[in-house]
């Protein structure tokens, strides 16, 4: 596990971090690299989460992905990221009909989900969004992020095999 000094939104030194990250995870033959959640963009961007570009963390990530396939293809990379996902055509629910536009996957919040994605072999495999976000005392994910619902997600047909 490497343990990141990231900075909210600062995309060249948090890039940065997480190439040294892989250095020395390569240098000390490591299997598996964790990286904590929101490694990427940093955690304290608090409401700049909204702006969340999926385009630009989708070339962030493959760069890290070329970067670590360079060294070392085997290297497994489990990094953090926002992600917006909007399923505006959500089909309905018998049980609770004209609710879908409260389904955390149509967004109306316009909020992205707290994920953690795997990397290895230069690709991508696979995103894991955060389905109990805290929100107590100092903590209040639920303002920046949507909770992942397996029940919603099922309905979309998006659940388990991908997103």
């Amino acid at each position: 596990q490497a343990s990141l000094n990231q900075t909210a939104l600062d995309w060249a030194r948090n890039m940065g971090n997480i190439y040294a990250a892989i250095d020395e995870a390569v240098a000390q033959g490591s299997d598996i690299l964790a990286l904590e959640e929101l490694a990427l963009t940093g955690y304290e961007a608090n409401d700049e989460f909204q702006r969340t570009d999926n385009a630009r963390i989708l070339d962030a990530l493959q760069d890290i992905a070329n970067y670590a396939a360079a060294l070392d293809p085997g290297l497994i990379i489990s990094i953090g990221h926002p992600w917006r996902l909007q399923i505006r055509d959500l089909p309905d629910d018998p049980a609770r009909p004209y609710q879908k536009t409260k389904e955390p996957l149509y967004d109306r919040l316009n909020l992205p989900f707290n994920v953690q994605s795997i990397i290895t072999g230069g690709a991508l495999h696979s995103m894991t969004a955060k389905t109990n976000l805290f929100n107590d005392e100092r903590g209040y994910e639920k303002r920046y992020f949507n909770e992942w619902d397996m029940e919603s997600a099922d309905r979309a047909e998006i659940g388990r095999a991908h997103v």
